[in-house]
């Protein structure tokens, strides 16, 4: 696995950390998941470092990004922190990939900033056909994320990794090594806040209303609900009937984490649609 060097920046009261491939190439930023970190998109950056400018950042409670201010946890939060990370390194017409919880923030930072994105590739964003779950719901939601993150933070490295390769047959130990890395380096304060607001920032967000103010090319990716999906067939249908710019592929045999699951065909998803740019 490629080793890129750490930086940091300033930006919306975060010491943000990233790595950054480098060059004078157009700007891809990878935005990861709930409960991962920037360098969970290697694989990603090692295929397109030769024709792009690949930056991996850490969201808030996060990998090594530190909050010093603003400690909050909500999409908006999300997005903002993206929004003042281009904007303090001074990208413009970025291309945002993100994957879950990252690819709903790029979603937003797409719809209100859309001077500083050009392109958007989304790894089955975190959106519900319905957001009318209760206040329970939600609570129960919270509360078996948490238990769960703690109950792997608890375990012996062996111990995980055995556990991570039952659970993710399909990942490379190059998947698997930064995965863990993720674990350890995550920040259960989180909940605090998630709890504040009684539900994940991905569940607030109004999808909708941000697919209908996107005006770039927006590529999203989408793998089967039964292994964990988040997008059904229905909601990728509706997606496009609010937002024609929205391109869909489907990718067989993948759950929640499609390009963990299959990279060779994710990035056969990816490669085409950003050739077209």
């Amino acid at each position: 696995m490629v080793r890129w060097p750490t930086q940091t920046v300033e930006a919306n009261g975060l010491t943000i950390h990233y790595l950054r491939t480098g060059g004078e190439k157009p700007p891809i930023v990878f935005l990861h998941g709930f409960y991962d970190n920037g360098l969970n998109g290697h694989r990603v950056a090692e295929t397109l470092a030769r024709d792009f400018d690949i930056l991996l950042p850490d969201a808030r409670f996060h990998g090594l990004t530190s909050i010093e201010q603003t400690p909050g946890f909500t999409y908006q939060d999300l997005a903002n922190d993206t929004i003042a990370l281009l904007e303090a390194l001074g990208i413009q017409q970025a291309i945002l990939m993100g994957h879950s919880m990252g690819a709903s923030n790029a979603a937003v930072v797409a719809a209100q900033r859309p001077d500083l994105v050009r392109a958007l590739v989304l790894e089955d964003p975190a959106w519900r056909e319905t957001q009318d779950e209760s206040d329970e719901h939600h609570k129960i939601e919270v509360e078996h994320w948490k238990t769960y993150i703690q109950s792997q933070k608890d375990l012996s490295h062996e111990d995980r990794l055995e556990q991570a390769q039952f659970e993710q047959p399909l990942w490379t130990t190059d998947d698997l090594g930064p995965w863990m890395t993720a674990q350890d380096q995550f920040d259960m304060a989180v909940f605090e806040h998630i709890a504040d607001s009684l539900q994940v920032p991905w569940h607030q967000t109004p999808w909708r209303e941000v697919v209908a103010r996107i005006t770039c090319p927006s590529l999203i990716i989408t793998g089967e609900n039964q292994r964990g999906a988040n997008v059904t067939p229905s909601l990728a249908s509706e997606l496009q009937q609010i937002n024609p710019r929205c391109q869909v592929v489907h990718i067989e045999g993948t759950g929640h984490n499609i390009r963990r699951d299959r990279f060779a065909h994710f990035m056969n998803a990816v490669t085409p649609f950003l050739n077209e740019l």
